[in-house]
């Protein structure tokens, strides 16, 4: 006998078909175009900014020179008498540069060798307010240390140095000032000769009182007050 489970035979399984996949299909590629060449714009050279330098002297000789060959070479007209007058403009031009250097070093000299004597001498001197066109009421003292000192009657006061001013009001300061600093100096000198001259005689005087230690005192070894010199 078959065993009761062999009864059923099985049914064949029934075959599952199998779906075939259809190949993908290519995706395009898509190729990138090379970028376009991006022009390099080249910068133009700058241009060079002409350095204008000033002309020194030497320079303006040089040009000057120059000058002389260029009015030779011109013909006799109009434009010769213009470069001749612009060459006698720039003779002039060099001298009244060399003059004011001359003028601002001497004025540094003067003021430099005048401030010794004065303050040595500790004068203050009064200057005239009309040299500088003021009233009677303005003070105006020239210090030690060359300093004009203004004073106003309204209490003001202005300081100035001496160099400050131009070469004409310089000069009439100084020929304002250089008579009263004679008187002053003159005065301190006879004071000096008459404090000396006392100093001396009673040096002399004294003296005597060194020759009592060694002797006495005689007639003759008195000096008389007049003979003191």
């Amino acid at each position: 006998m078959q065993p009761a489970g062999d009864t059923a035979s099985k049914e064949p399984s029934k075959d599952i078909p199998v779906v075939e996949k259809e190949p993908p299909e290519d995706i395009p590629v898509v190729e990138k175009e090379p970028p376009e060449d991006i022009p390099v714009v080249e910068k133009e050279p700058t241009e060079d900014i002409p350095v204008v330098e000033k002309e020194s002297p030497e320079d303006v000789i040089i040009n000057k020179k120059k000058i002389k060959q260029i009015t030779k070479e011109t013909s006799s007209d109009g434009s010769t008498h213009a470069l001749n007058q612009l060459e006698n403009l720039i003779t002039e031009s060099l001298q009244i540069y060399e003059l004011e250097n001359q003028k601002a070093a001497t004025i540094d000299e003067l003021v430099n060798s005048l401030k010794i004597v004065t303050e040595f001498l500790n004068y203050t001197i009064k200057i005239d307010p009309e040299i500088f066109g003021l009233n009677k009421d303005t003070t105006i003292t020239l210090s030690p240390q060359l300093e004009l000192i203004f004073r106003k009657s309204d209490g003001k006061t202005e300081v100035r140095s001496l160099d400050a001013f131009s070469l004409e009001t310089l000069t009439k300061i100084l020929e304002n000032a250089f008579p009263q600093l004679v008187k002053s100096m003159r005065k301190e000198k006879d004071y000096l000769s008459k404090k000396i001259f006392f100093l001396r005689s009673a040096t002399k005087q004294l003296k005597q009182l060194h020759n009592l230690k060694e002797g006495p005192v005689t007639e003759s070894s008195i000096v008389p007050q007049g003979e003191l010199s």
